[in-house]
């Protein structure tokens, strides 16, 4: 018998990285999506920016299947993050993703700092 999906339950919310400042480029800590089933619904919200030379966050979704190495999730990449107080959504597919996802953000700019978080929503599956 194959999986069922729980169409009644209640779609969960999980942080992909809790709201902090970051200054330079980083990697989020991994999450296990693999009780989840179709697409995800990942969120990048941002707070304060500040820095010269138009600072810039360019964020996109890696998967793994050991939370250890990282490939990127073919276009699961956010528009360039330039301006505060924005949220951007994309679609990430767990049919082509590995056990675990997280967010990457390459940051640009003179003196840059962002504040941001970020989360996923979807539908939990049962077996």
């Amino acid at each position: 018998m194959g999986k069922v999906i729980d169409v009644n339950g209640e779609i969960t919310t999980t942080a992909l990285l809790l709201p902090v400042a970051k200054t330079a480029n980083f990697d989020g800590t991994g999450v296990d999506i693999s009780g989840y089933d179709g697409i995800l619904k990942c969120t990048v919200a941002m707070g304060a920016i500040a820095g010269t030379d138009t600072p810039k966050l360019v964020g996109k979704i890696m998967h793994s299947d050991n939370d250890s190495d990282y490939t990127d999730v073919t276009g699961a990449v956010f528009p360039d993050i330039t301006a505060a107080s924005k949220t951007h959504s994309i679609g990430v597919d767990t049919r082509v993703c590995k056990k675990y996802i997280r967010l990457t953000g390459t940051i640009t700019g003179t003196n840059p700092s962002f504040t941001i978080a970020s989360v996923f929503s979807g539908q939990k599956q049962y077996l």
